[in-house]
């Protein structure tokens, strides 16, 4: 997985659940039509992005 990706070097990929930050929090938003929304609020101040980890595998017996 990479790491955190710069707004204004590259968008994420349309409608796709990324984790983002705005320099204090970090937040899972999609990005649609230069804006970001998140689960509680439209968010206007993203400064990063990066993709969302692979969920963890379910336990072996």
């Amino acid at each position: 997985m990479s790491g955190w990706i710069k707004i204004e070097d590259q968008l994420p990929p349309e409608d796709k659940q990324v984790l983002c930050s705005d320099g204090c929090d970090v937040f899972i938003a999609s990005h649609h039509n230069s804006f970001f929304t998140g689960e509680f609020h439209d968010l206007l101040w993203v400064t990063h992005w990066m993709e969302l980890p692979e969920p963890p595998s379910p336990p072996t017996e």
